[in-house]
């Protein structure tokens, strides 16, 4: 069963015929422990109900909470998207397979223990994460790509002045490492830069939910992200390998005679 995590007043509130309400409406229409407020029942009739506690926002309770003996009398045609049920002796996989069999076998239904609730939610979670770690491989090709097509036109806009450092004596093997440092470069900063902006946007996005979403915070997986940039770092070291090798078997008597 879930209970709302109370700031002000009591759950008791709702057996007094009174309401309770989360702490937008506090912020956003200055209701208090105590104020009465203007209500719309489904039927079309309106009254005022007192506001007997405020609860912290949940996705899962919704904004406003009164009990039945209130609602009941303006409606005609109950809906109910949540039911909560707590069983004297826990959650019991008795319990939820007699709730099941109580409804029929009704497809439309989902008898869920709080786990199962909170597996439910996290299996969507991971299957957003999933997507995103997909998206993000690509991205990790296409920069891949990227650093190829940089490092060619690099090495092409500079033959003469690859040609001209051999021929002071710069070794093969140097200028192989010359290029592989650049795109070594090149992909770290990219990565790092990435990271940064990712990290702001996340910290951006927590902020405008945290009044929606109690408790969400963000958490930066340190060694990952740096995982992260040393991953970049062997993506362009690969990606340069062929053109540091192109790189250096250059002629140097033709690259100075470049134009």
């Amino acid at each position: 069963m879930i209970v709302p995590n109370m700031v002000s007043g009591s759950t008791a509130a709702l057996r007094r015929g009174e309401i309770l309400v989360d702490q937008d409406h506090v912020v956003n229409d200055g209701w208090a422990v105590g104020s009465t407020v203007p209500v719309t029942y489904p039927d079309g009739s309106s009254g005022r109900l007192t506001v007997g506690g405020v609860y912290r926002n949940s996705e899962v309770l919704g904004s406003v909470l009164m009990s039945r003996s209130v609602l009941s009398p303006h409606t005609t045609a109950p809906f109910y998207s949540t039911v909560l049920v707590k069983g004297v002796t826990g959650a019991r996989a008795s319990l939820q397979q007699a709730l099941k069999d109580s409804t029929g076998d009704n497809p439309l239904i989902n008898v869920r223990t709080k786990q199962q609730m909170r597996d439910h939610f996290s299996s969507q979670i991971s299957l957003l994460l999933d997507a995103m770690y997909a998206l993000l491989a690509l991205s990790v090709i296409i920069a891949a790509l990227g650093v190829v097509n940089t490092l060619a036109m690099a090495v092409l806009e500079r033959k003469r002045e690859i040609g001209m450092l051999g021929a002071v004596g710069l070794s093969r093997s140097a200028v192989r490492r010359m290029v592989r440092l650049e795109s070594v470069l090149i992909a770290s900063f990219g990565a790092a830069l990435g990271i940064a902006i990712g990290s702001f946007l996340a910290l951006a996005g927590v902020r405008l939910l945290s009044s929606a979403m109690t408790g969400l915070t963000t958490v930066f997986p340190y060694a990952q992200l740096a995982a992260y940039v040393v991953g970049a770092a062997l993506v362009g070291l690969l990606a340069a390998l062929w053109l540091a090798r192109r790189a250096a078997r250059l002629n140097v008597l033709d690259s100075i005679e470049t134009d």
